[in-house]
């Protein structure tokens, strides 16, 4: 789909930038995402009503980042 997108919306003499920094990103989301995940095995906190531990706290980074 995103290629679709890139050769759509995205004129001909950027496409190859576009494309590399599509599977740039790609790459560097497989590499620091479990390296994220294993920095938060130890996390152990509550915020209010909401408790933060090891297997939320991937969701909540991920909803912080985006």
């Amino acid at each position: 789909m995103t290629r679709r997108f890139i050769a759509d919306f995205v004129p001909v003499k950027d496409r190859t930038v576009a494309s590399a920094h599509f599977v740039t990103s790609g790459a560097m989301g497989m590499a620091f995402g479990p390296l994220l995940a294993s920095l938060l095995t130890d996390v152990d906190f509550k915020m209010g009503m909401v408790s933060v531990n090891r297997f939320t706290a991937p969701g909540f980074s991920s909803f912080i980042l985006n």
